[in-house]
Protein backbone atom coordinates (compact mmCIF):
# COMPACT_ATOMS: atom_id res chain seq x y z
CA UNK A 1 0.00 0.00 0.00
CA UNK A 2 1.41 3.48 -1.02
CA UNK A 3 0.24 6.41 0.75
CA UNK A 4 1.93 9.82 0.43
CA UNK A 5 1.94 13.14 2.56
CA UNK A 6 0.85 15.76 0.26
CA UNK A 7 1.68 19.74 -0.14
CA UNK A 8 -1.38 21.23 1.64
CA UNK A 9 -0.13 25.41 0.85
CA UNK A 10 1.02 24.47 -2.91
CA UNK A 11 5.02 24.59 -2.99
CA UNK A 12 7.55 26.15 -5.26
CA UNK A 13 8.58 24.14 -8.47
CA UNK A 14 12.18 23.54 -9.58
CA UNK A 15 13.63 23.47 -12.93
CA UNK A 16 16.93 22.28 -12.56
CA UNK A 17 16.63 19.16 -9.55
CA UNK A 18 20.61 18.60 -9.80
CA UNK A 19 21.20 22.18 -9.35
CA UNK A 20 19.38 22.13 -6.45
CA UNK A 21 20.08 18.77 -4.87
CA UNK A 22 23.24 20.06 -4.56
CA UNK A 23 22.59 23.52 -2.78
CA UNK A 24 21.08 21.19 -0.43
CA UNK A 25 24.53 19.18 0.08
CA UNK A 26 23.28 15.84 -1.56
CA UNK A 27 25.97 13.89 -2.74
CA UNK A 28 27.23 14.69 -6.78
CA UNK A 29 26.16 11.26 -7.49
CA UNK A 30 22.52 11.74 -5.92
CA UNK A 31 22.32 15.13 -7.89
CA UNK A 32 23.08 13.10 -11.21
CA UNK A 33 22.02 9.87 -10.98
CA UNK A 34 18.39 10.14 -9.09
CA UNK A 35 17.37 10.13 -5.30
CA UNK A 36 15.44 7.02 -3.71
CA UNK A 37 12.71 6.77 -1.47
CA UNK A 38 13.26 4.49 1.31
CA UNK A 39 10.84 5.39 4.18
CA UNK A 40 7.65 3.75 5.90
CA UNK A 41 5.26 4.23 3.04
CA UNK A 42 6.87 1.73 0.71
CA UNK A 43 8.59 -1.62 1.61
CA UNK A 44 11.57 -1.34 -1.18
CA UNK A 45 13.14 1.87 -2.45
CA UNK A 46 11.71 3.64 -4.59
CA UNK A 47 12.87 6.32 -7.71
CA UNK A 48 11.94 9.60 -7.34
CA UNK A 49 12.10 12.99 -8.93
CA UNK A 50 12.41 16.32 -7.02
CA UNK A 51 9.32 18.50 -7.91
CA UNK A 52 10.18 21.04 -5.66
CA UNK A 53 10.04 22.86 -2.13
CA UNK A 54 7.24 24.39 0.46
CA UNK A 55 7.93 28.04 1.56
CA UNK A 56 10.34 27.44 4.28
CA UNK A 57 12.55 25.21 2.33
CA UNK A 58 13.14 22.45 5.16
CA UNK A 59 10.85 20.49 2.76
CA UNK A 60 10.85 18.95 -0.47
CA UNK A 61 8.44 17.93 -2.52
CA UNK A 62 9.10 14.38 -4.22
CA UNK A 63 6.96 12.39 -6.78
CA UNK A 64 7.39 8.52 -6.63
CA UNK A 65 4.26 6.14 -8.07
CA UNK A 66 2.29 8.92 -9.52
CA UNK A 67 1.87 10.73 -5.88
CA UNK A 68 3.24 14.01 -4.20
CA UNK A 69 5.13 13.39 -0.72
CA UNK A 70 6.41 16.18 1.63
CA UNK A 71 9.65 15.27 3.25
CA UNK A 72 12.51 17.09 5.31
CA UNK A 73 14.90 17.68 3.12
CA UNK A 74 17.57 16.62 5.64
CA UNK A 75 15.83 12.82 6.26
CA UNK A 76 15.56 12.53 2.37
CA UNK A 77 19.45 13.27 2.04
CA UNK A 78 19.88 10.64 4.85
CA UNK A 79 17.78 7.72 2.76
CA UNK A 80 20.61 8.21 -0.28
CA UNK A 81 22.99 6.51 2.17
CA UNK A 82 23.95 3.23 1.04
CA UNK A 83 23.30 1.92 4.99
CA UNK A 84 20.69 3.77 5.73
CA UNK A 85 18.01 1.69 8.04
CA UNK A 86 14.79 3.14 8.78
CA UNK A 87 13.29 3.03 12.36
CA UNK A 88 10.27 0.80 11.88
CA UNK A 89 8.98 2.68 15.14
CA UNK A 90 8.05 6.01 12.92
Amino acid sequence: MHVSVRPTDGYTKIKDAPKKLREWKFTKKSARNGIYYKGSYTDIDIECSLLGFTNNERTAVIEFNGNEHCINIAYLRDMQKRKFKMDKEC
